[in-house]
Protein backbone atom coordinates (compact mmCIF):
# COMPACT_ATOMS: atom_id res chain seq x y z
CA UNK A 1 0.00 0.00 0.00
CA UNK A 2 1.39 3.37 -0.99
CA UNK A 3 1.90 5.91 1.79
CA UNK A 4 -0.29 8.99 1.59
CA UNK A 5 0.99 12.48 0.87
CA UNK A 6 0.80 14.69 3.96
CA UNK A 7 -0.96 18.05 3.58
CA UNK A 8 -0.99 20.89 6.13
CA UNK A 9 -3.51 23.75 5.99
CA UNK A 10 -2.89 27.16 7.58
CA UNK A 11 -5.39 30.04 7.73
CA UNK A 12 -6.49 32.38 10.50
CA UNK A 13 -10.09 31.93 9.33
CA UNK A 14 -11.36 28.71 10.91
CA UNK A 15 -14.27 28.58 8.46
CA UNK A 16 -11.79 28.36 5.56
CA UNK A 17 -9.75 25.66 7.32
CA UNK A 18 -12.84 23.58 8.07
CA UNK A 19 -14.10 23.98 4.51
CA UNK A 20 -10.80 22.83 2.99
CA UNK A 21 -10.56 19.88 5.37
CA UNK A 22 -14.13 18.66 4.90
CA UNK A 23 -15.23 19.66 1.41
CA UNK A 24 -12.35 17.97 -0.43
CA UNK A 25 -12.05 14.18 -0.58
CA UNK A 26 -8.36 14.10 0.28
CA UNK A 27 -8.23 10.32 0.48
CA UNK A 28 -9.32 10.03 -3.16
CA UNK A 29 -6.13 11.84 -4.25
CA UNK A 30 -3.99 9.82 -1.83
CA UNK A 31 -3.58 12.67 0.67
CA UNK A 32 -4.19 13.10 4.38
CA UNK A 33 -4.36 16.24 6.52
CA UNK A 34 -1.44 16.11 8.97
CA UNK A 35 -2.02 19.43 10.71
CA UNK A 36 -3.74 22.81 10.75
CA UNK A 37 -2.87 26.17 12.31
CA UNK A 38 -4.26 29.69 12.51
CA UNK A 39 -1.01 31.64 12.95
CA UNK A 40 2.55 31.61 11.67
CA UNK A 41 4.17 30.38 14.89
CA UNK A 42 1.90 27.35 15.22
CA UNK A 43 2.19 26.71 11.48
CA UNK A 44 5.99 26.48 11.69
CA UNK A 45 5.67 24.06 14.61
CA UNK A 46 3.34 21.85 12.54
CA UNK A 47 5.85 21.84 9.67
CA UNK A 48 8.74 20.89 11.95
CA UNK A 49 6.81 18.15 13.76
CA UNK A 50 4.55 16.68 11.05
CA UNK A 51 6.87 17.35 8.07
CA UNK A 52 4.12 17.78 5.46
CA UNK A 53 4.83 17.19 1.78
CA UNK A 54 2.46 19.99 0.79
CA UNK A 55 1.53 23.18 2.66
CA UNK A 56 -1.56 25.22 1.76
CA UNK A 57 -1.37 28.56 3.56
CA UNK A 58 -3.04 31.94 3.54
CA UNK A 59 -0.65 34.78 2.77
CA UNK A 60 -1.88 36.91 5.71
CA UNK A 61 -1.79 35.38 9.20
CA UNK A 62 -1.01 36.58 12.73
CA UNK A 63 2.65 36.22 13.65
CA UNK A 64 4.10 36.21 10.16
CA UNK A 65 2.84 35.84 6.61
CA UNK A 66 2.59 32.79 4.42
CA UNK A 67 5.61 34.00 2.44
CA UNK A 68 7.64 34.51 5.62
CA UNK A 69 6.58 31.03 6.72
CA UNK A 70 7.80 29.60 3.40
CA UNK A 71 11.12 31.43 3.74
CA UNK A 72 11.74 30.04 7.23
CA UNK A 73 10.54 26.51 6.50
CA UNK A 74 12.51 26.20 3.24
CA UNK A 75 15.77 26.41 5.20
CA UNK A 76 15.18 22.92 6.55
CA UNK A 77 12.29 21.55 4.46
CA UNK A 78 13.42 22.23 0.92
CA UNK A 79 11.29 19.53 -0.70
CA UNK A 80 8.00 20.79 0.80
CA UNK A 81 5.70 22.32 -1.80
CA UNK A 82 4.08 25.59 -0.68
CA UNK A 83 0.76 26.69 -2.16
CA UNK A 84 -0.17 30.24 -1.17
CA UNK A 85 -3.77 31.43 -0.96
CA UNK A 86 -3.86 35.16 -1.65
CA UNK A 87 -6.03 38.09 -2.54
CA UNK A 88 -3.03 39.79 -4.15
CA UNK A 89 -2.12 39.51 -7.80
CA UNK A 90 0.56 42.15 -8.23
CA UNK A 91 4.05 41.78 -9.67
CA UNK A 92 5.78 42.27 -6.31
CA UNK A 93 3.99 39.27 -4.83
CA UNK A 94 4.82 37.18 -7.90
CA UNK A 95 8.51 38.06 -7.62
CA UNK A 96 8.56 37.15 -3.93
CA UNK A 97 6.88 33.82 -4.68
CA UNK A 98 9.44 32.93 -7.34
CA UNK A 99 12.36 33.94 -5.12
CA UNK A 100 11.09 31.74 -2.28
CA UNK A 101 10.41 28.80 -4.63
CA UNK A 102 6.70 28.80 -3.79
CA UNK A 103 5.16 26.03 -5.87
CA UNK A 104 2.00 27.93 -6.82
CA UNK A 105 -0.52 30.44 -5.55
CA UNK A 106 -4.30 30.45 -5.69
CA UNK A 107 -6.37 33.63 -5.78
CA UNK A 108 -9.36 34.16 -3.53
CA UNK A 109 -12.15 33.18 -3.50
CA UNK A 110 -10.84 29.63 -3.18
CA UNK A 111 -12.17 27.06 -5.61
CA UNK A 112 -11.95 23.40 -4.56
CA UNK A 113 -11.35 22.16 -8.09
CA UNK A 114 -8.40 24.50 -8.46
CA UNK A 115 -7.03 23.40 -5.06
CA UNK A 116 -7.18 19.75 -6.13
CA UNK A 117 -5.61 20.54 -9.50
CA UNK A 118 -2.66 22.38 -7.94
CA UNK A 119 -2.20 19.72 -5.24
CA UNK A 120 -2.04 16.99 -7.90
CA UNK A 121 0.56 19.04 -9.78
CA UNK A 122 2.54 19.37 -6.54
CA UNK A 123 2.37 15.59 -6.07
CA UNK A 124 3.77 15.10 -9.59
CA UNK A 125 6.63 17.46 -8.71
CA UNK A 126 7.30 15.55 -5.48
CA UNK A 127 7.46 12.28 -7.42
CA UNK A 128 9.99 13.82 -9.80
CA UNK A 129 12.04 14.98 -6.82
CA UNK A 130 11.97 11.46 -5.41
CA UNK A 131 13.22 9.94 -8.67
CA UNK A 132 16.68 11.20 -7.80
CA UNK A 133 16.54 9.04 -4.67
CA UNK A 134 16.06 5.75 -6.50
CA UNK A 135 19.81 5.18 -6.48
CA UNK A 136 21.32 4.26 -3.15
CA UNK A 137 22.99 7.32 -1.58
CA UNK A 138 26.78 7.26 -1.67
CA UNK A 139 28.32 6.34 1.68
CA UNK A 140 31.07 8.94 1.33
CA UNK A 141 31.28 9.70 5.05
CA UNK A 142 31.23 6.02 5.99
CA UNK A 143 34.08 5.37 3.55
CA UNK A 144 36.18 8.15 5.08
CA UNK A 145 35.63 6.80 8.60
CA UNK A 146 36.42 3.25 7.49
CA UNK A 147 39.76 4.49 6.18
CA UNK A 148 40.51 6.02 9.59
CA UNK A 149 39.44 2.92 11.53
CA UNK A 150 41.34 0.66 9.14
CA UNK A 151 44.67 2.12 10.30
CA UNK A 152 43.84 2.20 14.01
CA UNK A 153 46.74 -0.13 14.85
CA UNK A 154 49.31 2.30 13.46
CA UNK A 155 48.23 5.34 15.48
CA UNK A 156 49.81 6.71 18.61
CA UNK A 157 48.12 6.09 21.95
CA UNK A 158 46.83 9.68 21.99
CA UNK A 159 45.12 9.40 18.60
CA UNK A 160 43.67 5.96 19.40
CA UNK A 161 42.35 7.20 22.73
CA UNK A 162 40.82 10.31 21.10
CA UNK A 163 39.06 8.17 18.48
CA UNK A 164 37.66 5.97 21.25
CA UNK A 165 36.66 9.03 23.28
CA UNK A 166 34.77 10.60 20.36
CA UNK A 167 32.92 7.37 19.58
CA UNK A 168 31.82 7.13 23.21
CA UNK A 169 30.87 10.80 23.66
CA UNK A 170 29.74 12.13 20.23
CA UNK A 171 26.20 12.61 21.56
CA UNK A 172 27.35 15.24 24.05
CA UNK A 173 26.73 18.74 22.59
CA UNK A 174 29.64 20.19 24.59
CA UNK A 175 32.30 17.93 23.06
CA UNK A 176 34.74 20.07 21.08
CA UNK A 177 38.40 20.31 20.13
CA UNK A 178 39.07 22.44 23.21
CA UNK A 179 37.18 20.14 25.60
CA UNK A 180 38.80 17.01 24.17
CA UNK A 181 42.28 18.53 24.35
CA UNK A 182 41.68 19.37 28.01
CA UNK A 183 40.52 15.79 28.62
CA UNK A 184 43.91 14.50 27.40
CA UNK A 185 46.01 17.33 28.91
CA UNK A 186 47.31 18.72 25.61
CA UNK A 187 46.72 22.02 23.83
CA UNK A 188 43.99 22.29 21.18
CA UNK A 189 46.55 23.25 18.54
CA UNK A 190 48.73 20.24 19.35
CA UNK A 191 45.79 17.83 19.29
CA UNK A 192 44.50 19.29 16.02
CA UNK A 193 47.85 18.99 14.24
CA UNK A 194 48.72 15.59 15.69
CA UNK A 195 45.33 14.06 14.91
CA UNK A 196 45.29 15.31 11.32
CA UNK A 197 48.87 14.23 10.68
CA UNK A 198 48.08 10.65 11.71
CA UNK A 199 44.54 10.18 10.36
CA UNK A 200 44.53 12.55 7.39
CA UNK A 201 41.40 14.40 8.57
CA UNK A 202 40.87 17.15 11.14
CA UNK A 203 39.43 16.48 14.58
CA UNK A 204 36.25 18.51 13.94
CA UNK A 205 35.67 16.71 10.63
CA UNK A 206 36.11 13.36 12.38
CA UNK A 207 33.65 14.29 15.14
CA UNK A 208 31.16 15.52 12.54
CA UNK A 209 31.46 12.31 10.50
CA UNK A 210 30.94 10.11 13.56
CA UNK A 211 27.79 12.07 14.41
CA UNK A 212 26.46 11.95 10.85
CA UNK A 213 26.97 8.19 10.49
CA UNK A 214 25.05 7.63 13.72
CA UNK A 215 22.37 10.06 12.52
CA UNK A 216 21.92 8.11 9.27
CA UNK A 217 21.50 4.86 11.20
CA UNK A 218 18.82 6.40 13.40
CA UNK A 219 17.04 8.08 10.48
CA UNK A 220 16.96 4.79 8.58
CA UNK A 221 15.52 2.98 11.61
CA UNK A 222 12.54 5.35 11.56
CA UNK A 223 12.27 5.46 15.37
CA UNK A 224 12.75 9.23 15.73
CA UNK A 225 12.07 12.48 13.90
CA UNK A 226 14.86 14.46 12.24
CA UNK A 227 14.93 17.00 15.09
CA UNK A 228 15.09 14.20 17.68
CA UNK A 229 17.93 12.50 15.81
CA UNK A 230 19.82 15.80 15.59
CA UNK A 231 19.63 16.18 19.36
CA UNK A 232 20.56 12.55 20.01
CA UNK A 233 23.81 12.85 18.03
CA UNK A 234 24.91 16.07 19.70
CA UNK A 235 23.30 18.92 17.75
CA UNK A 236 21.22 21.38 19.75
CA UNK A 237 20.44 23.41 16.63
CA UNK A 238 18.23 21.49 14.17
CA UNK A 239 18.91 23.96 11.34
CA UNK A 240 22.67 23.57 11.75
CA UNK A 241 22.36 19.77 11.71
CA UNK A 242 20.38 20.04 8.46
CA UNK A 243 23.09 22.21 6.88
CA UNK A 244 25.94 19.94 8.00
CA UNK A 245 24.17 16.77 6.84
CA UNK A 246 23.54 18.24 3.40
CA UNK A 247 27.09 19.62 3.15
CA UNK A 248 28.70 16.23 3.80
CA UNK A 249 26.23 13.96 1.97
CA UNK A 250 24.92 16.22 -0.77
CA UNK A 251 21.27 15.64 0.10
CA UNK A 252 18.92 16.64 2.93
CA UNK A 253 17.99 14.36 5.87
CA UNK A 254 14.39 14.23 4.63
CA UNK A 255 15.53 12.98 1.23
CA UNK A 256 17.49 10.20 2.92
CA UNK A 257 14.41 9.21 4.92
CA UNK A 258 12.36 9.03 1.70
CA UNK A 259 14.98 6.74 0.19
CA UNK A 260 15.12 4.58 3.33
CA UNK A 261 11.32 4.25 3.43
CA UNK A 262 11.27 3.29 -0.24
CA UNK A 263 13.96 0.69 0.38
CA UNK A 264 11.98 -0.76 3.30
CA UNK A 265 8.76 -0.92 1.27
CA UNK A 266 10.56 -2.72 -1.56
CA UNK A 267 12.14 -5.20 0.86
CA UNK A 268 8.84 -5.94 2.60
CA UNK A 269 7.06 -6.27 -0.74
CA UNK A 270 9.71 -8.72 -1.92
CA UNK A 271 9.37 -10.74 1.29
CA UNK A 272 5.60 -10.83 0.97
CA UNK A 273 5.89 -11.89 -2.66
CA UNK A 274 8.35 -14.66 -1.78
CA UNK A 275 6.10 -15.85 1.03
CA UNK A 276 3.44 -16.73 -1.52
CA UNK A 277 5.66 -19.53 -2.72
CA UNK A 278 6.70 -20.86 0.70
CA UNK A 279 3.40 -21.19 2.55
Amino acid sequence: MLSMWKVAIFDDNQVVVDALCRSIDWKSINCSICGVASNGTDALAVINNAQPNIVITDILMPGFSGLELAAMAKKTHQSTKFIIITGFSNAKFARQSVRLSVFDYISKPVDNEEIVKVVLEAIDALRQDNNSLQKEPDDVVEAALSAVYGKIGSYSKLTSDVIRYVNENYSQPKISLQATAAEFFVSPSYLSGHFKEETGIGFISFLTMVRLVQAKKQLESGHASISQVAYQVGYKDYSYFFQVFKKYYGYAPGHFINWAVGKLIKRKTAQQYAALFYV
